[in-house]
């Protein structure tokens, strides 16, 4: 970024860094603690950050957007399943032989259509939204209840027939139940302690080893509410994470306009918007193509050019205004810099509404000077009445000060009409100006006017249409210029007072015996001009900001609006409808090549659930070989996989080695880097699960199975499959295994899950059937009336295969998501830093950048006008006499443009020594056409940096025996003086390129001065002073090729080593006895 800014000619006094928060821990003296290299933030830290930020009652509406779409989805699976039951028990019996086979499928039947009520309920969104938690409430107890009283009606009920329905719901109320965290333990552990208390207390058959039955539901529930647990604080983490995202690129995207409207603002500030747009755009092709790598081979297209590129238009019949405070030199002589910055900036606001109003463009402000141009950008015909009225309006708002406060200040106008170029010269400090031999007549116009009118030449005079009284001017005796020009001039006759619009508005005459410049400041507050850049509203943005992007979010959550919904996933235009990839196989690459921060909780997850399997059928099924070396191994592998992951975690722990811990961590943190790695592990621990489900099932004994229902069982372990239906509870604890993988690409997990729900039912129905059929004898007997547990082992593998899926392909759409959001988020926060430093790359061409800093930093709702006093400062002037012999306007140079065009090349020249950190302490002011005016010594904090409410005349009096304020003048001064000769160095390079003879003529100065910035819809930084006075006049009185200073500065120069050579003793204007001059010999 910053070689993109040295390719415009800037550099960045500061950059913008960001801080990352360092947690410290007290060390060890054995065993020092490691930080892991991946951390996840945990919940709590975003529950603390939305309620910071106060959002957390949005982030819930979006919950419950979220979710919306999966209750729906889970009503209809109930529906579905529930008329699924019902039909099959209807068809299996002919005729209903009792009341309980009445009442059974009745039940089933009320609770179908209460589940189909409130999925018609729930799909009407406005009702939803404000019944959430009832419809929520309603739709777990009837899960719940509908199962309790489907299976209560069934006279052949065992504790075993509702486990694989209450471990469904536990799971679903975790993970499509728009529930908190909270909220879902406690629903979650009263469904599974509910069913083991009907089972304990209402269970009729099957009662034998009835507590290992308990034990081995309550290991299920358990697992359940674990498994949801964890499903529910990482998908949380993952939806706050994705919300949060959200809301940043909304915020970047009110930012970068924030950014893009501040920056139009600033440049318009200087320049107007026919110049702006085109500047603006070069600026930003610059800064993009540096901003991009490319090979070293490529060149700059910005450098092929041998100029650097000029900003300037011609333009037509226009009219030119100067206008200059007469009398103010002594006036603010008195003033306090406050005084003195205040009194311009509300005499030039009030110049700059009245051009305004008459249709005129204030060009720029020279010390009490103001000048202006009618009939640009746009044309106008009558461009010169809108000078005159101007410039009559500018004299009779002095007339009130003058009238008001007693103070002997008038105006001097001139005006002439002509041809201008305007725009900006140089790479720093942009102003816009006029150049043209029209433009220098006006001027002339200005010098050789009267006080107190309007003095205007015969080209203008044409263009009124004898609107205006006139009577001659006779400038051509006060001026040379204007006599050798051979030009006419005329004096407006002013209007009466009593026509002019301006008032008093009743203002009180202010006390005589008060001082000038404290009269006259009092009278021009009433005129309560803007204050610089109130056009910026920097101190409202972040609460703007805020405020439109949660207005955004709160309109994205909206009907369709949620990512949840699944119509939204096939109208995505960046991810694939069907297999939730991304269409920009970079971004594919790239979301893939993201390291998994939570795959060692996806491990350990697992891990659980294989334990409550092991539990499980070590407590109800044969435990024999196969068993042993099944989940022995099993044991062995999930422990190592575990262990592994979660290895960063145990970094610094007294009780174990510190370098197998680093290896093993090693280890883990390829793991999470890689997704080879990670999908090896997912893969062998799904398979791993779903095989050792039901890999005992082989050695149950068919010669030992019980041939009735009067058989008494032995215990469990033995060969005897008493209690078949556990492999399928395990079934269905293993096909939860694959889900707990949450960035495993879906459709992996799903072929997992559809294998093994294939395999299931081969088993099922094929290779071990008989062995569910002999539990269904010895559970039912020769009941006619029941489903077989086959067919129901069927179905509900099933509905957990379809819930599953759609929670995997829910959770891979979030996490694609945020990954979008992230993306973008990235390249829109780029775009945000690259306009936000083009917005301090052009207030600090505007302004110094202490000053930028200062309204761009500050409160500016409380923020006054800017103002310093400096103590000594060095000023320069640098002027090139003999450009204007060079300047001709003729169509061969295009009427002076190929003139100009050289001019921007020395000043552009002259700039860019500024960059050397030798002169960092050169502040540019302004360029005067051909004169280059700079000061060194402008840096906050390094003099008296301070609202003065002394008189100024008192304070410069004071002694400065400061030592060291001495010793850093006498730097100032040196250093002002190196870059004078460096000037003149570079235009001698120029004259040898060009073959021309252009020469430096320069005067130095040094003193206090006052530095301020005024005008409010063109802000301008500018220092006055009677040493700025003097530094001109050393210009102006100099001689070419030589640096001209005062006697006060050429002693500090020679006692630094510098030759110099006395002039002698030179009367300037504004000094009342000659002063003692030198001028400066290059070694």
């Amino acid at each position: 970024m910053d070689a993109a800014f040295r390719t415009l000619g800037y550099s960045l006094t500061s950059r913008t860094e960001s801080r990352l928060k360092v947690f410290t821990v007290q060390e060890a003296r054995v065993y020092p603690k490691r930080t892991p290299r991946y951390e996840i933030r945990h919940l709590a830290w975003y529950k603390a950050r939305f309620a910071a930020m106060e959002i957390e009652e949005l982030y819930q509406q979006y919950c419950i957007r979220l979710k919306h779409w999966l209750l729906i989805s889970l009503l209809m699976i109930s529906v579905g399943y529930g008329s699924t039951l019902i039909l099959i028990d209807i068809a299996s019996t002919q005729t209903f032989k009792t009341e309980g086979e009445v009442m059974h499928i009745t039940a089933g039947s009320v609770g179908t259509a209460i589940t189909l009520l409130l999925l018609i309920v729930t799909c009407i969104e406005p009702l939803f939204r404000k019944l959430s938690a009832f419809i929520t409430t309603l739709t777990w107890l009837t899960l719940l209840t509908g199962t309790y009283v489907y299976i209560g009606f069934n006279d052949c009920r065992s504790p075993t027939d509702d486990v694989p329905s209450i471990y469904f719901i536990i799971v679903v109320t975790y993970t499509m139940l728009p529930l908190s965290l909270l909220w879902a333990v406690l629903v979650g552990s009263i469904t599974g302690l509910s069913q083991i208390f009907l089972a304990g207390f209402f269970a009729l058959r099957n009662r034998e080893y009835l507590e290992y039955q308990l034990i081995a539901n309550c290991v299920i529930f358990l697992c359940a509410n674990l498994v949801g647990l964890y499903h529910k604080y990482l998908t949380e983490i993952a939806h706050r994470r994705t919300f949060l995202d959200t809301r940043n690129c909304i915020e970047s995207r009110i930012k970068l306009e924030h950014e893009r409207e501040q920056q139009e603002k600033l440049l318009l500030s200087v320049i107007p918007v026919h110049l702006a747009v085109e500047m603006k755009n070069e600026m930003i092709s610059k800064i993009t193509f540096c901003s991009c790598r490319r090979p070293s081979n490529n060149k700059n297209p910005f450098s092929t050019t041998r100029f650097h590129e000029l900003y300037v238009k011609s333009h037509n019949n226009v009219s030119i205004l100067f206008s200059d405070i007469v009398n103010f030199t002594p006036l603010a002589s008195e003033c306090t810099a406050a005084q003195l910055v205040k009194m311009l900036n509300e005499l030039f606001g009030r110049f700059d509404k009245l051009a305004q109003e008459n249709d005129c463009l204030r060009i720029k402000i020279l010390g009490d000077c103001y000048y202006c141009v009618s009939g640009l950008p746009v044309s106008r015909p009558n461009h010169a009445t809108n000078c005159v009225k101007m410039g009559l309006k500018m004299i009779e708002a002095i007339r009130l000060v003058r009238e008001a406060t007693g103070v002997n200040v008038d105006m001097r106008i001139g005006i002439h009409t002509g041809n201008v170029l305007c725009g900006v010269l140089g790479l720093r400090k942009w102003q816009y100006d006029v150049w043209s031999d029209d433009v220098t007549l006006a001027n002339h116009m200005e010098s050789a006017g009267v006080p107190g009118r309007v003095h205007i030449s015969r080209c203008t005079l044409m263009h009124l249409n004898n609107k205006f009284e006139v009577e001659p001017g006779y400038g051509q005796d006060r001026d040379q210029y204007i006599k050798e020009r051979n030009t006419e001039t005329y004096l407006i006759v002013p209007p009466e007072h009593g026509k002019v619009t301006l008032r008093t508005n009743g203002k009180q005459q202010y006390e005589t015996d008060a001082r000038a410049s404290a009269r006259m400041s009092k009278f021009l507050d009433s005129w309560g001009a803007d204050k610089p850049f109130a056009n910026l509203t920097e101190y409202t943005m972040a609460k703007n900001i805020g405020e439109t992007s949660l207005a955004m979010m709160e309109a994205s959550i909206s009907p369709g609006a949620c990512t949840a919904d699944p119509r939204q996933w096939c109208k995505s235009e960046d991810i694939h409808s069907v297999s939730l990839t991304f269409h920009n196989t970079g971004m594919e690459v790239d979301y893939n090549k993201q390291p998994d921060t939570a795959f060692k909780y996806y491990v350990s997850c697992a891990t659980l659930i294989f334990l409550c399997m092991a539990i499980v059928q070590g407590l109800m099924l044969p435990r024999r070989t196969g068993f042993i070396v099944g989940y022995g191994a099993g044991l062995v592998l999930f422990g190592s996989l575990s262990v592994i992951s979660l290895a960063e975690t145990f970094l610094g722990q007294r009780w174990c080695s510190n370098k197998v811990i680093t290896f093993l961590a090693r280890i883990a943190g390829m793991v999470t880097e890689s997704l080879v790695a990670r999908l090896g592990i997912a893969s062998v621990s799904m398979a791993t699960s779903l095989i050792l489900a039901v890999v005992t099932i082989t050695e149950c004994d068919a010669s030992e199975r019980p041939e009735s229902s009067n058989t008494t069982n032995t215990a469990s372990g033995t060969g005897k499959c008493d209690f078949a239906p556990y492999y399928i509870f395990c079934s269905l604890m293993a096909l939860t295994c694959c889900t707990v993988f949450l960035k495993v690409h879906f459709m992996l997990k799903f072929i997992f899950m559809l294998l093994a729900v294939t395999s299931y039912n081969l088993v099922l129905h094929l290779f071990d059937s008989q062995v569910f059929d002999y539990y269904d004898l010895h559970q039912y007997g020769t009941a006619s009336f029941f489903m077989s547990t086959r067919l129901k082992g069927s179905i509900y593998l099933l509905v957990l295969l379809i819930t599953l899926h759609i929670l995997d392909r829910q959770t891979e759409h979030t996490s694609r998501l945020d990954f979008l959001w992230k993306t973008k988020f990235k390249v829109e926060h780029d775009e945000v830093e690259t306009m936000g430093s083009l917005t301090k790359v052009l207030l600090e061409n505007i302004l110094p950048a202490h000053v930028a800093g200062h309204f761009l930093d500050s409160d500016r709702h409380n923020l006054g006008l800017y103002h310093e006093s400096y103590s000594s400062v060095c000023v320069m002037f640098a002027s090139i006499p003999n450009f204007k012999e060079f300047y001709h306007q003729n169509t061969i140079n295009k009427q002076g443009l190929e003139c100009l065009r050289l001019l921007n090349e020395i000043i552009a020249e002259f700039d860019m020594l500024l960059s050397k950190p030798k002169f960092s302490c050169v502040e540019k002011i302004k360029t005067i056409g051909s004169t280059y005016m700079a000061a060194a010594g402008l840096q906050p904090g390094k003099e008296e940096n301070k609202v003065m409410n002394d008189d100024a005349e008192d304070y410069y009096n004071k002694p400065k025996n400061n030592p060291v304020d001495n010793s850093r003048s006498e730097h100032y001064i040196n250093i002002m003086t190196e870059f004078a000769l460096n000037m003149m160095n570079v235009l001698e390079g120029i004259n040898r390129d060009s073959f021309n003879i252009f020469s430096l003529r320069i005067g130095i100065n040094h003193g206090p001065v006052v530095a301020g910035v005024i005008g409010a819809q063109k802000p301008q930084y500018d220092i006055w002073g009677d040493t700025v006075n003097v530094a001109s006049r050393m210009d102006s009185t100099g001689e070419m090729g030589k640096i001209h200073v005062p006697d006060k500065t050429a002693q500090v120069l020679m006692n630094s080593g510098f030759n110099c050579t006395l002039r002698g003793d030179i009367k300037i204007k504004g000094k009342e006895h000659p002063i003692r001059t030198h001028f400066i010999t290059p070694s």
